[in-house]
Order: structure tokens, then sequence, then C-alpha cells
């Protein structure tokens, strides 16, 4: 017997991890646009973001993988503190392809989710 009854989809506790590296955007404000962007997109997922799950980089190349706001965030991968992550792109996390995949692999043994604002989601093997 089926059941007709919908399914109610409970908010996910979700964090957002935004950078940016020259003085010029920061100056720009661009940093703000992302995290507005992305805080738009949580919420229109219906989504909770604690202020604790807020990872901001100002400043920081992208071709470091050790940088403050992004320690913090794996710890907190590790530690398995929220269920998905938003970022605006891919390359917010790293300049470097082999980092951005480190982080991602992070989060998949978790089974925390990657959600990027700007990229083809795309979980097939070709992608």
């Amino acid at each position: 017997m089926k059941n007709n009854i919908n399914e109610i989809k409970e908010p996910l506790n979700v964090a957002l991890y935004c950078r940016v590296s020259t003085g010029r955007q920061e100056n720009e404000q661009t940093i703000e646009s992302q995290i507005d962007e992305v805080k738009k997109r949580i919420v229109s997922d219906g989504n909770n973001l604690l202020p604790q799950n807020i990872f901001i980089d100002d400043g920081w190349t992208g071709t470091l993988l050790a940088r403050p706001a992004l320690d913090l965030l794996r710890d907190s991968i590790r530690e398995r503190r929220f269920e998905a992550l938003y970022v605006y792109d891919r390359g917010r996390l790293s300049r470097i392809f082999a980092h951005q995949e480190i982080v991602i692999e992070e989060l998949d043994d978790k089974e925390i989710k990657f959600i990027s604002l700007h990229d083809l989601q795309d979980d097939s093997p070709e992608g």
C-alpha cells in the first residue's frame, strides 16, 4: 500500500565558505556579494545557517590550502558539525584543482553534501 502523505523535508544544518584574495576584491566588496548570494540560496533551499558555520577567508590566496577559516571549516567537517556546505564556486575552496578535491573528498567521507552555486553539479564518474 502506498503512503499518500507527502514527505516533509527537514531543513539541513548547513555551512558556507567564502574567500577573496586581493585588496582590490575586498575594496569592491565581492566578499559581501558572495556571502549575500550564498545566504539567499540557503534560505531559498529552506535550510538553517548558524553563525558558527560561516567561514570567511578575507584576503587569502586560493593557492594555499592552509588558511584560517578553511582550517576551521575542515575541523568542522571532521566533527560533522553540519550536513551541507555551500560555496559560491569551487574556486573559493582553492585555485588548485587537487586541493578542491581534497576538501570535497573530506565532505564525501562524512556524507556532507557539497553545493556550489556557479559550478555544474555532476556526480557521475564522467563529471
